[in-house]
């Protein structure tokens, strides 16, 4: 149970992380295919190509992050824990690297958070997210598929520091691709390399192979369901969707839309569980627990998930049906491991808890979405639901 209750607690940080950089800012036709999307300790990664000749690296997918960074260099391959074996990015083996900003020695020279604020507003104002790049602001061609290749793209050569901005992340070897929808962001960098679109199914743990793709396709109709993607000023780089409710074996809970909506609902692919309101995990707790309770004995909480039970006795683990509301019309309906969230001996507790404060806003996690194509149309600025698609 030590594992599940450290990546509990590295999701709170994560959670942490999100609202922060939000606080933060409130004061500022070609198809690819990334086949073997896997999971480390709940943080979905992919193999991506960086330099000429390219070097495969792997990286956390990661859907609020805009600049993306990856281990290189002698002493960053060294210092962040790569043998002698191991295949890291070294600059001067491609012949299309070309170094941009060293953040590390700015940094060195005493910049106050002003300071390097007011330097790195050259690339894009207001951007926390370069606070992660301990080493070499950069550009690099970055091969996404075979077909898929962006030039001169811009991303953080160096190494992941272990600050509030990553510690979430599992293995400091592996790099961060950056999918928001920021100015740096390999949506907007290589917008129209993959056609304004981007999808991914995260697999559940049951040993199903997920998968990443690049550019646009052809959608079986009546399977996707499309809900628009919301833009928030003070948070530009995330994907806001319009959550109205919730729904537990058919029948809607009584939680005003407003509950919702007053802060808003990010979509996430580094949060593990979903956070809500405190009023609308309530609801969901209540009509939850009553269900459940029938089957299954209550156990103490565990971690930040306080709705938790002993299925032990079972030969068949029966919960209520639960689905997400949007306000399009929208219904997504959670699979099993969608729901509950696995903790050991026979105990699994459900995958929400409640946002920490009054007026954060509430965050989708990747244990909600597992087994989901999620399909982002950029170009649409729309974002589609294609239920048990791996």
């Amino acid at each position: 149970m030590d594992y599940h209750r450290n990546v509990l607690h590295e999701d709170l940080s994560r959670l942490e992380t999100l609202h922060l950089r939000y606080s933060e800012n409130s004061n500022g036709t070609q198809r690819g295919y990334i086949s073997g999307l896997d999971v480390i300790t709940l943080d979905y990664i992919a193999v991506v190509g960086y330099g000429t000749p390219k070097i495969d690296t792997t990286v956390y997918i990661d859907t609020s992050s805009d600049l993306s960074l990856i281990t290189c260099g002698e002493t960053y391959c060294r210092t962040s824990g790569y043998s002698h074996h191991d295949e890291c990015f070294y600059p001067s083996n491609s012949s299309s690297f070309i170094e941009t900003l060293n953040l590390t020695n700015r940094l060195a020279e005493g910049f106050s958070d002003d300071g390097y604020y007011e330097m790195i507003t050259a690339y894009e104002r207001g951007i926390s997210m370069l606070r992660g790049c301990n080493g070499f602001l950069s550009n690099e061609t970055l091969t996404l598929t075979p077909s898929i290749v962006i030039k001169d793209f811009m991303f953080c050569c160096g190494s992941r520091p272990r600050d509030r901005d990553y510690h979430h992340l599992s293995d400091q070897k592996v790099g961060v691709m950056g999918l928001g929808r920021g100015s740096l962001s390999i949506a907007s960098q290589g917008y129209r390399s993959i056609n304004g679109s981007f999808s991914y199914c995260l697999p559940s743990l049951n040993g199903n192979a997920g998968f990443l793709i690049f550019g646009s396709q052809r959608e079986e109709f009546g399977l996707v369901q499309f809900t628009p993607i919301l833009h928030n000023p003070t948070a530009p780089s995330y994907y806001f969707v319009d959550l109205i409710g919730l729904s537990v074996g058919g029948k809607m809970l009584p939680i005003p839309a407003s509950v919702f909506r007053d802060e808003g609902t990010v979509l996430d692919t580094g949060t593990v569980v979903t956070y809500l309101p405190e009023a609308a995990y309530l609801a969901l707790h209540s009509e939850f627990d009553a269900w459940v309770r029938r089957y299954a004995a209550s156990v103490s909480g565990f971690a930040n998930l306080e709705t938790c039970y002993e299925f032990g006795h079972l030969k068949e683990i029966k919960i209520p049906k639960v689905a997400l509301l949007f306000g399009s019309g929208v219904t997504l309906e959670l699979p099993p491991t969608g729901i509950l969230y696995y903790i050991g001996s026979s105990k699994y507790c459900l995958a929400f808890a409640a946002t920490k404060e009054i007026g954060e806003f509430s965050v989708i996690g990747n244990v909600q979405q597992r087994s989901t194509k999620v399909i982002y149309d950029l170009g649409r600025q729309m974002v589609g639901f294609e239920a048990g698609s791996c």
